[in-house]
């Protein structure tokens, strides 16, 4: 909770939801796997409802079973976005370098193949392709979090339609 500000952690103080460095009312453990709270695992917090059964106590969720169902409605933490979020930059460059790789043989190929005279040679009407620009960022913008995963949009990958951009050589 350190990275919180004052007003969120005061936000949570007055929630009825609480999160716990251990689980101090009986059974003292998480309802879903049943690990109790211990020093053994101090990354482990309780979350605390305020919710008690009878014949039971009180009921705490540990942070992992937490975790474990956010995952399952699709949620994720901000710290994971933000991993995310850097990960997608660090492909989207990856991807730069790699087109502009391609451009650059494809075109000395096509130097090759024009230089001398044999099949595949270009057209004079036929355009190179151009290096790809990097994409421009700020090192100082902090990524906006989501806390929800999942949309509308198809999943980026490879294109299996069949369909061609550019000239298929074969070198055997």
């Amino acid at each position: 909770m350190s990275s919180m500000t004052e007003a969120e952690q005061q936000a949570i103080a007055n929630s009825r939801i609480q999160v716990r460095n251990n689980a101090p009312a009986l059974p003292g453990k998480c309802v879903v796997c049943g690990t109790p709270g211990d020093i053994e695992d101090p990354d482990r917090t309780f979350i605390d409802f305020g919710f008690d059964l009878d014949d039971y106590g009180t009921v705490y969720f540990c942070s992992t079973c937490m975790n474990q169902i956010a995952n399952a409605l699709g949620y994720i933490s901000d710290s994971e976005w933000a991993k995310l979020q850097v990960r997608s930059l660090e492909l989207q460059d990856e991807i730069t370098v790699l087109e502009n790789e391609r451009n650059a043989a494809t075109n000395a190929l096509r130097t090759y193949l024009n230089g001398t005279g044999g099949v595949g040679a270009r057209s004079e009407s036929e355009e190179l392709p151009q290096p790809v620009s990097p994409i421009k960022r700020t090192a100082t913008k902090k990524p906006a979090p989501k806390s929800a995963v999942g949309s509308n949009a198809k999943d980026s990958g490879p294109d299996d339609t069949g369909d061609s951009d550019g000239d298929t050589i074969s070198l055997h």
